[in-house]
């Protein structure tokens, strides 16, 4: 079976969580580089691939970068070795694409003091310790990729929405410390049981996809406001804990997961069970 990565938008993620979660070319004027086209001179990015994104979005290929230019930038949008200007091309991208990126490190990121979303998907080991220094980041979404650590991430007061998808990651609850995260996704990792990924209040939409857990017992007390389940491609043994979510309104799966869900909801027909592909 051919791996299927979420092809949500984060930047809206909530949204899409509750919606349908789951839901060179011509160079600067087509919103991407590829690689052909060196940075200028006078940048002093550690990260090529970041300066280039961060001109792309400038419009401005050569020459000095100034502090106010940098304060312009709001998103970062790589995809392997492709940047863009929006998330547009970053979410076309397929996902079984095979390309990697040569990104190491996310130093130049404290650069830009008004960054609201970093979106960087095939990648190599890449330390994410500049996060902790970003005061306006809601949106962080990593994609096939090794991170140095979720510390870094924990320390973004504004989290609001997360992607963390195949990022060799065995837990997630240094995330509680984000009082504000409404959508959180953690398909493909080693994650093995709902304690591994901790208790989250404010909690809204959960991606879990391709995960092997033994149940979902504690789901409501540990994310009473969870609205959405994202179970496709995932290995529950037991379900019932899905009614014990107060709010619960929507669960994605599969067409063969359908049965199985739908008995541990027979209580809650209240409950939308969508199957439908993104």
């Amino acid at each position: 079976m051919r791996l299927k990565e979420p092809r949500v938008r984060p930047g809206r993620l909530l949204a899409a969580v509750l919606l349908a979660l789951c839901c060179l070319c011509g160079g600067v004027s087509a919103g991407r580089f590829t690689g052909l086209l060196r940075p200028g001179a006078g940048g002093g990015f550690a990260e090529p691939l970041i300066e280039r994104a961060v001109r792309l979005q400038l419009g401005k290929e050569t020459g000095p970068l100034t502090p106010e230019d940098l304060a312009q930038i709001t998103g970062i949008y790589i995809y392997a070795d492709e940047v863009w200007t929006d998330p547009d091309g970053f979410f076309r991208q397929r996902p079984d694409r095979q390309a990697m990126g040569p990104i190491r490190t996310l130093d130049d990121l404290a650069r830009l003091e008004n960054l609201a979303e970093v979106h960087i998907a095939r990648q190599g080991d890449v330390d994410v310790s500049a996060l902790a220094g970003l005061r306006h980041v809601e949106t962080v979404e990593f994609k096939h990729m090794r991170i140095s650590g979720l510390e870094p991430v924990a320390r973004l007061p504004g989290l609001k929405h997360a992607v963390l998808f195949d990022c060799g990651l065995t837990g997630v609850t240094a995330l509680e410390a984000c009082t504000q995260l409404e959508s959180l996704d953690i398909g493909l990792n080693g994650i093995g049981s709902l304690a591994a990924i901790g208790s989250h209040p404010g909690m809204r939409g959960l991606s879990l996809t391709w995960l092997e857990l033994p149940d979902l017992n504690g789901l409501g007390e540990r994310m009473p406001r969870l609205e959405s389940v994202n179970l496709k491609y995932s290995t529950v043994s037991d379900l019932s804990g899905l009614a014990g979510a107060p709010l619960l309104k929507m669960v994605f799966v599969l067409p063969e997961q359908e049965a199985a869900v739908r008995a541990a909801l027979a209580e809650r027909p209240e409950v939308r069970i969508l199957t439908e592909e993104e």
